[in-house]
């Protein structure tokens, strides 16, 4: 769970009610599938990161592979934890003093998540479980404004166009997680196979349930007109700050997750040594670059 999520509603008023639905279905069983492949290699041959376990191709083919991995994995997570620091800063903007200058969010933010990517798997438990209550106090946070303003009249219950394709893109940013599953499988206890299965069937079960009510809620209360980050409608009192923060919160735990499958390869490798300079470098950089990058 991270900023893709609050991207749903915009995506499902792209996609309509019911292709969307079957969109985040089909997303979440297909990467559920793959997952499972991915571990069930990884457990045969003993090894914890995307690049190196499609470095055991044959041949060159091997060879290429494991630097595409590595490229690929490198570029799309350091977009996401952009992306994350992007949801601090507007929340901090939103909540904070006025005329907060945004190059200070984005450092200030950067500088806080920069301890928690020293942290291991273990020591990062608690952020799944406060992530999804987060996750769960916005939907009813959504919910009430549903209830109090009713439905938008523009919701649609069936289209196909291209809107459909976002919604696939979309929803596979969300869930696209096989890169992180390996490094989190390595510090697994008694880790086989089956238990993996067993954990990936029920919490993608309960992510099911939480996107559909999530984009489903956001889209029928704001309507086509809904913005990229749903947090940008959320004003009023004490509740509506409330989740302001805690979506800061839940980004922030989940920004060291991410950077594990970036630091993997590293690790195995003759440049381990420098892994904690390229943790800073990598915080700072996606600080950075939020300055500049605005909209999710």
């Amino acid at each position: 769970l991270g900023s893709g999520i609050l991207c749903l509603p915009w995506l499902m008023a792209g996609a309509s009610l019911l292709p969307g639905l079957m969109i985040i279905f089909g997303v979440l069983l297909l990467n559920a599938w793959t997952i499972e492949i991915l571990v069930e290699a990884s457990h045969r041959r003993q090894v914890f990161d995307l690049g190196t376990l499609l470095g055991r191709l044959p041949g060159k083919l091997g060879e290429t592979m494991q630097l595409l991995s590595n490229v690929t994995v490198w570029l799309s997570i350091f977009i996401c934890l952009v992306s994350y620091i992007i949801v601090i800063v507007e929340a901090a903007q939103k909540i904070g003093p006025d005329g907060l200058p945004r190059w200070l969010a984005a450092l200030s933010a950067a500088a806080l998540a920069c301890p928690l990517c020293f942290l291991d798997q273990a020591s990062l438990a608690f952020t799944s479980f406060f992530t999804v209550a987060v996750f769960v106090y916005i939907f009813l946070v959504i919910l009430k404004k549903l209830l109090e303003n009713g439905m938008h009249d523009g919701t649609c219950a069936f289209g196909l166009g291209i809107g459909n394709i976002a919604m696939f893109g979309g929803m596979s940013n969300c869930v696209i997680v096989q890169m992180c599953i390996l490094p989190m499988y390595g510090e697994l206890r008694d880790r086989t196979p089956v238990k993996m299965k067993r954990v990936v069937r029920v919490s993608f079960s309960c992510l099911f349930a939480l996107f559909t009510s999530f984009s489903v809620g956001g889209y029928l209360w704001y309507g086509p007109d809904v913005e990229d980050n749903i947090l940008t409608k959320i004003e009023g009192g004490f509740f509506e700050k409330a989740a302001q923060v805690g979506a800061a919160a839940a980004v922030l735990c989940v920004y060291p997750i991410l950077v594990a499958p970036m630091l993997a390869p590293i690790l195995a490798s003759e440049l381990a040594r420098f892994s904690k300079a390229l943790t800073v470098l990598i915080v700072a950089s996606s600080g950075f670059c939020a300055i500049f990058f605005t909209s999710l």
